[in-house]
């Protein structure tokens, strides 16, 4: 593997931009959340079958992915759907 710095025009600094780790650090974090609200709504539809709209648009919305980890706990421990939207105030 070719070292970059060694290719770069003499001066320049070859070195990562820190925004664009920042970038890609972001762009993790919300693939992370769609990953567990789309696993949220799955196990919804699992065992209630399709949630209403504006109840799936809610979770698809979260960004806490320790939210949506909690959701996903109770979308699997709640007896009905009226218990997952009581207890994660949705």
């Amino acid at each position: 593997m070719v070292d970059p710095s060694a290719q770069a025009p003499k001066g320049w600094n070859m070195k990562q931009s820190q925004v664009v780790l920042e970038w890609q650090a972001e762009a993790r974090k919300e693939g992370e959340a769609q990953g567990r609200a789309e696993s949220v709504v799955r196990v919804l539809r699992l065992r209630f079958g399709n949630p209403p709209s504006e109840l799936e648009t809610a979770i698809r919305a979260e960004s806490s992915t320790a939210a949506l980890d909690r959701w996903l706990e109770l979308a699997v421990t709640s007896g009905s759907l009226g218990d997952f939207r009581a207890a994660a105030q949705l």
